[in-house]
């Protein structure tokens, strides 16, 4: 919390400017996904700059929370809304591009329904259902 109270001042506290020299990467990533919003809000934007290697890492990486993520991609947006060239082609849009791919290809094309009764804790009748996923028109999905 001390760290976020002083980027919202605009400052990189001096401990973690000598030992991490602002990348974002060496922090705790429990942590590092709380004070990802205010990084973005900084008028001073050179640690968003520095840390867009981390944050597309961080969007990009199967073991990554999806908290972190969320945060990490926010923070691209904003990056790319002050600067819009800042992202490589290669080196972020690509690696983002796949993801993206994998999120929307890999999703489920149907829904799984479960209902079941159950007598004094005992489960004695359990039925499945399961439906494909369509558009609002009723036509399926992809």
């Amino acid at each position: 919390s001390a760290l976020v109270r002083e980027l919202s001042a605009g400052e990189v506290p001096y401990f973690f400017r000598d030992n991490f020299g602002g990348d974002f990467h060496h922090y705790d990533q429990n942590k590092v996904v709380y004070f990802l919003p205010v990084l973005s809000q900084l008028l001073n934007s050179d640690l968003l700059v520095k840390n867009i290697p981390n944050l597309v890492s961080w969007f990009t990486s199967d073991s990554t929370s999806v908290s972190l993520k969320t945060a990490a991609l926010s923070n691209l947006l904003a990056a790319v809304q002050r600067f819009p060239n800042v992202l490589d082609k290669d080196q972020h849009i690509r690696p983002m591009e796949v993801q993206f791919s994998r999120l929307l290809t890999g999703a489920s094309l149907e829904t799984r329904k479960t209902t079941s009764t159950t007598l004094f804790g005992v489960r004695i009748v359990s039925t499945s259902a399961a439906c494909n996923v369509t558009e609002v028109d009723g036509t399926p999905t992809r």
